[in-house]
């Protein structure tokens, strides 16, 4: 590679997230091609509902078809990941599993599967179940996209425990990547969400000599960072960083103005201990089983998921 350098540009960044969040821009923007990592932030693996009128799970790459109303997941680090959720969600929803388009038409000449039979399905597509009836399924469903996967975590906890105590152990091992894999899209999804929605953030900590830096981030973007010397009072520095950071409009968009890699960069700054909170329009909330729920608990487990599909 040193063969093929030309010239060397630097540019001067106040902190290390501000480095960090531009390397990830112009890789993305750039394209190089000794980079592997972050060159296809705009393809990641997503989890949703499609807009029909008897909806269905969708795995589909990039954020630009998701919709907060129709309810999501992710990102997935595969596609294989993404499909151990919707296993995951099928253990406890009787959503429907077709890829077919329900219509009047077709439900009067469909006939059911055999997911009906075993009382996985209400058969939709026959009109054996209404409308109304399934929005209720699919209404649980978004919930446990978007607010609480408790409960299907629980009954996955349960059937795994039933599986190991009668040494099923390769069936419990499913289950339990299944399980991390849905806890960790829905911790995932949920930051992500948390922060997007914020139009205006200003945070700082101190330095290991006694200053400050700060960050601003908007609707999930870092638009500016700051450095204040130590021994000198920080807030017109503040005042400073929001005047001149960037200026952004809301957008009816899951990821308005960043992508997904710039977005848990910049959550995992603000979750450092000893980062203080020194601006804020609206509000920064999460629910209490969505990234609330311990992320370490997945964490430690998402390696031997990682193995367990390569192995397949």
């Amino acid at each position: 590679m040193l063969n093929l350098v030309e010239s060397i540009t630097t540019i001067p960044c106040a902190t290390a997230l501000e480095a960090q969040v531009r390397e990830l821009r112009l890789i993305n923007e750039r394209q190089p091609t000794y980079n592997r990592r972050s060159k296809r932030q705009d393809r990641a693996v997503w989890l949703t509902l499609t807009d029909e009128t008897f909806p269905r799970l969708s795995i589909v790459r990039g954020a630009e078809s998701l919709r907060d109303e129709r309810g999501w997941m992710g990102p997935f680090a595969s596609r294989l990941e993404a499909e151990e959720v919707v296993l995951a969600i099928y253990e406890s929803q009787a959503i429907r599993q077709c890829t077919l388009r329900i219509t009047t038409r077709s439900q009067a000449h469909g006939s059911t599967c055999a997911l009906f039979d075993m009382g996985r399905c209400g058969a939709p597509c026959t009109g054996v179940q209404s409308q109304d009836n399934y929005a209720q399924i699919v209404a649980q469903t978004r919930t446990l996209m978007r607010i609480d996967s408790a409960p299907v975590l629980k009954q996955l906890d349960a059937k795994m425990a039933a599986f190991s105590a009668e040494q099923r152990y390769e069936e419990a091992a499913l289950i339990r990547n299944r399980r991390t894999a849905l806890h960790r899209a829905a911790s995932r999804g949920s930051r992500i969400r948390s922060l997007t929605k914020v139009a205006h953030l200003v945070a700082g900590r101190r330095t290991f000599d006694g200053g400050w830096e700060f960050i601003c981030v908007r609707y999930g973007r870092l638009t500016g960072s700051a450095v204040c010397a130590p021994g000198f009072d920080p807030e017109p520095t503040i005042e400073a960083l929001v005047m001149t950071a960037e200026v952004l409009v809301e957008r009816d968009q899951v990821l308005p103005h960043s992508s997904h890699e710039e977005c848990e960069r910049i959550l995992d700054w603000l979750e450092i201990a000893g980062t203080q909170l020194f601006d804020l329009d609206g509000l920064w909330t999460s629910p209490v089983n969505g990234s609330a729920v311990p992320r370490q608990s997945t964490e430690g487990a998402v390696a031997g998921l990682l193995d367990a599909q390569r192995l397949r």
